[in-house]
């Protein structure tokens, strides 16, 4: 259209400035009086024929158009809006110029499971022993690869805003896809509880990880095989292994 639009929000916790509403909808309650609103009709009727004996007219009528609830704009969208802040509280106060969308900025090449799974394990080595995992250092390695080729040919879908890597404290997305798995194996083979498998692994919010870890794996069509009994301290854990105490590594 060609058309510049501003905007001026009422700040936080001032929408009882807005007179109209004030004027408007009191009246309008009172005209109906409980009556049902069983139509469309009655609606734009009940709404319609409010008036007050100070002049107060209303006009409605019925807008048949879909108005699709949840729909959001992208942050990389909104970043490229051709908006021009006001000087007095430019977040509040801005107008729309009547300009294209700007280019968006060029992407760099990364892989896209970076963030998921940084350089470096945080689980002791000892954990991914064959007695507990019950996988041979090969093929423990080799589910590490399918699970992170997996994991890179389905990005995770983020929240507007959120970084790739959740940022600090984010649970799984800040463990290499080799904990994910000890941390998935154990729990699933030795039906651990989240306390004794925090301190065996020395991590903490394990949850995000295991709800992370599941679907992955049942794509993969791998089934934990259970281990016959309940672990329920490191000790138990090192001895399985064959370890004569948890700092033994293997």
């Amino acid at each position: 259209t060609g058309l510049e639009v501003t905007v001026c929000h009422f700040p936080p916790g001032t929408s009882k400035w807005n007179k109209t509403e004030h004027r408007l909808f009191s009246q309008i309650s009172i005209n109906r009086r409980g009556r049902p609103l069983t139509s469309h009709e009655v609606v734009v009727n009940t709404i319609g024929s409010t008036t007050t004996r100070t002049g107060l007219t209303v006009h409605a009528e019925l807008d048949p158009g879909a108005y699709p609830t949840g729909t959001t704009v992208p942050d990389d969208v909104m970043d490229r809006l051709p908006l021009t802040p006001h000087d007095w509280h430019g977040t509040w106060n801005y107008t729309l110029r009547a300009e294209p969308l700007a280019l968006p900025a060029p992407m760099p090449h990364r892989d896209p499971a970076f963030g998921r799974f940084p350089a470096g394990d945080k689980t002791p080595a000892w954990l991914r022993h064959p007695s507990l995992t019950r996988l041979e250092p090969a093929a423990f390695d080799d589910l590490v690869a399918r699970y992170r080729t997996w994991c890179t040919g389905h990005p995770p879908v983020l929240l507007p805003g959120k970084r790739p890597d959740g940022g600090p404290g984010a649970g799984g997305r800040r463990l290499s896809a080799a904990d994910h798995l000890v941390v998935f194996l154990l729990k699933n083979r030795w039906s651990m509880t989240q306390a004794p498998l925090a301190e065996a692994t020395g991590l903490s919010r394990i949850g995000a990880t295991l709800r992370e870890t599941a679907p992955v794996l049942a794509a993969l069509g791998y089934v934990v095989p259970t281990g016959g009994l309940t672990v329920t301290s490191t000790e138990q854990l090192a001895a399985i292994a064959g370890c004569t105490s948890p700092d033994q590594h293997h």
